[in-house]
C-alpha cells in the first residue's frame, strides 16, 4: 500500500511541476502580449512586423 501511494506522490509532484511552468510559460507569454504591439515594416514587398513597446494603448 505504501508504495502504491509513493508512486502516486511522485507522479502528483512530477504533473504540479509541469502546471507550474506552463502556468509560467502563459503569464510570460500573456505579459508580453499586453505590453507590446506589432508595428509593420516594408522590406523589398514583405510586410515584418517588429513589437514596439506601447504598454497603455496597445490593444
Amino acid at each position: 500500500m505504501s508504495e502504491e501511494l509513493d508512486g502516486i506522490n511522485q507522479h502528483l509532484q512530477e504533473l504540479r511541476k509541469r502546471i507550474v511552468r506552463i502556468v509560467l510559460v502563459i503569464g510570460g507569454i500573456s505579459g508580453f502580449l499586453l505590453m507590446f504591439h506589432a508595428e509593420p515594416i516594408q522590406i523589398n514587398q514583405f510586410t515584418l512586423y517588429y513589437p514596439t513597446l506601447e504598454p497603455v494603448n496597445n490593444m
